[in-house]
């Protein structure tokens, strides 16, 4: 199953608590349509479920929990403009109906209609001031559009609701990744939860993840965020060095030589691209290339010549090549 329907089944379950707890209050007869789409979707049956919250819609059972869940279940699958429309339907019916200015701003984000999501969100932030949950969705929105202080601003609200809930570590982890400060004796869980709960298309979120992964030995769940890094942000050249340092540890030369290759022609002055580059030349036998690598490397950063010796060496031990004495 892939992230994309996971987060949304995520968000799909927080609509159900968040509808079904307004359904028990609501007075008259049982919502038997939305209760057994309810029902159909936690069976995996998603078009059963249209149906019933269709049919719900048709005979007035609680119009705007239907429109919003049924929403919920055409963005299960990916039917984004249906989804779209019907929060819309929602949100004109209820326009208090948090939750489906939440689903609404997902959807809007997808279609990088960052100003549309942002205006959601602040409506969400007008009727729930307290929300940490919406305090680091709209940081999320504005670290992506440039405005990283406004993202802290954010941030450090949600942290000052509740520092000890998930959310408001999240949010002090947040605050961490966006100053660059995020090691790796961090908790992952912590930056799982970070991208879980907000922060989902920012890039620097999977990179720090995937150092983390990469110091651990992590090689897999590294390759994958290195990955999600550069569909977010292909420009980010220590992204390209990073992944190219897993591909060559997990024996995948060719893709080493080709991330570090990229590095360099997005910032041909990053010296490790050079070396890294150099030393996965060297274990494939390119000793020509190899050197010119090295030597391009040094005329950037002289200093490097220990730790740089230190990997060709190490490269020549895996060769079974010894240095002449």
């Amino acid at each position: 199953m892939d992230v994309k329907i996971i987060k949304t089944l995520a968000i799909f379950v927080l609509l159900l608590i968040a509808v079904s707890a307004n359904l028990a209050q609501a007075p008259g007869a049982p919502p038997d349509y939305i209760k057994n789409g309810n029902q159909q979707n936690a069976k995996g049956n998603i078009d059963a479920a249209i149906d019933s919250y269709t049919k719900a819609i048709e005979l007035g059972q609680h119009i705007a929990q239907a429109y919003l869940l049924r929403g919920a279940a055409y963005n299960l699958k990916r039917e984004e403009d249906k989804a779209l429309s019907d929060a819309t339907s929602a949100i004109t019916l209820d326009a208090s109906l948090v939750e489906a200015y939440f689903l609404r701003a997902e959807l809007r984000q997808s279609k990088n209609d960052l100003a549309g999501a942002l205006s959601d969100i602040e409506r969400v932030l007008a009727l729930s001031p307290g929300s940490q949950r919406a305090l680091i969705k709209h940081a999320e929105l504005k670290k992506i559009m440039g405005e990283d202080g406004a993202a802290v601003s954010d941030l450090q609200m949600a942290v000052d609701i509740d520092p000890k809930s998930q959310l408001g570590r999240c949010a002090a982890v947040a605050i961490r990744v966006i100053r660059g400060d995020v090691r790796a004796d961090e908790v992952v869980a912590d930056l799982d939860a970070l991208i879980e709960n907000g922060f989902k298309n920012v890039p620097e979120a999977y990179f720090h993840r995937g150092t983390v992964h990469l110091q651990l030995g992590h090689l897999d769940e590294a390759l994958a965020d290195f990955t999600k890094t550069l569909q977010l942000d292909p420009r980010n050249a220590f992204a390209w060095i990073n992944r190219g340092s897993v591909r060559q540890a997990k024996g995948d030369t060719q893709g080493a030589i080709d991330d570090y290759s990229r590095a360099i022609e997005i910032n041909p002055e990053l010296a490790w691209g050079w070396g890294n580059r150099g030393v996965t030349r060297l274990l494939i036998g390119d000793t020509i290339g190899a050197q010119k690598d090295f030597d391009r490397c040094l005329e950037i950063d002289a200093s490097l010549k220990p730790l740089l010796d230190a990997k060709i060496r190490l490269a020549k031990e895996k060769l079974g090549v010894k240095d002449p004495p």
